[in-house]
């Protein structure tokens, strides 16, 4: 499946609350994406960033951190401002501990 459509299917099944099925989109597609050669740091952020709504609509808060530092180290690494903004815009304060250990690397 293409990386990018599967990441829009499984966001609308997230934003429509179909988790399971959002679930089942989403599963290996980080490593789907990975072993794509083509794929660039936006992608990378995209897929994570789905990835992290969905352990955030499941009330998975560790998982959610892990996934939601990653996009945020990729797109922070890429100069990707307005996706980390976008994080920021997303989660507000709830974000704030990962955006200081990262800055602290």
């Amino acid at each position: 499946m293409a990386v990018l459509p599967a990441e829009a299917e499984g966001r609308a099944y997230i934003q429509y609350g179909n988790l399971r099925k959002a679930a089942a989109v989403l599963v290996g597609l980080v490593e789907q994406a990975d072993r794509v050669p083509q794929i660039g740091p936006l992608h990378h952020v995209i897929v994570r960033k789905t990835v992290a709504g969905l352990h955030w609509a499941r009330g998975d808060h560790p998982a959610w951190a892990d996934w939601i530092g990653q996009a945020r180290t990729i797109g922070h690494a890429a100069r990707l401002t307005h996706q980390v903004a976008g994080i920021v815009r997303t989660y507000g304060v709830a974000v704030a501990p990962i955006l200081g250990e990262i800055a602290e690397c």
